[in-house]
């Protein structure tokens, strides 16, 4: 028996590439704060020794949302890196 095809509304969409996992989490946090449900594929998920291997390669971690919530996502990304950092205080 096959499992059901997932909806639209569940299909996720890469709308960032992180450098850096840090990075990667504030973002996340940022979209969360505004309303937009978010996930990080950061080193986490990885063991200690690919982790290593991938920070001294160009690989970049994806930071995910629902297709549904991509164009938010997107604007608000966009608002997260042109923010100046007096804008925070």
């Amino acid at each position: 028996m096959s499992e059901p095809a997932p909806l639209n509304s569940e299909k996720l969409v890469e709308v960032h590439k992180a450098r850096e996992e840090w990075e990667g989490n504030l973002l996340i946090d940022y979209l969360r704060k505004n309303g937009v449900s978010a996930a990080f594929q950061g080193e986490s998920a990885i063991n200690l020794d690919l982790a290593h291997f991938l920070k001294n390669t160009d690989e970049a971690f994806g930071v995910y949302v629902l297709e549904e919530d991509a164009s938010k996502a997107r604007e608000l990304v966009k608002e997260f890196f042109a923010a100046r950092p007096e804008d925070a205080v």
